[in-house]
């Protein structure tokens, strides 16, 4: 009757320790998961800072292109340079949400440039 005692409590014993495992590793996995979640995160808040670098240096080396032309002083550059400063001025101050206006001011831009182009050509 003793080693029956023994027994069961060493069985007590052993599943008790089964439980506390089961319960670090559960804790463990939950601490895994919200690791993630807040590496997840860190990311997510500076994706947003990468893809503003790479856009502020895709804009300066379409600027650059450009230089030229906005400090030009041959005439028919800059005779363009003031057809193209009317067509868009009061149109597309700043940023523009309004997708009709920008695609009715490229449109003009688009026929302006078409139109150097002929003359350019005669």
């Amino acid at each position: 009757q003793q080693q029956q005692q023994k027994q069961q409590q060493q069985q007590q014993v052993v599943m008790d320790q089964q439980k506390e495992l089961e319960e670090n590793q559960q804790q463990q996995r939950i601490k895994a998961q919200q690791q993630q979640q807040q590496q997840k995160a860190k990311q997510q808040q500076t994706e947003y800072i990468t893809n503003a670098k790479k856009s502020i240096i895709q804009l300066q080396k379409f600027r650059s292109t450009l230089q030229t032309f906005d400090t030009s002083k041959d005439k028919i550059i800059s005779k363009r340079r003031l057809q193209m400063k009317k067509i868009a001025r009061g149109r597309m101050n700043t940023l523009c949400h309004d997708l009709h206006k920008i695609t009715s001011v490229t449109h003009d831009f688009k026929q302006a440039i078409l139109t150097a182009i002929q003359e350019d050509g005669q």
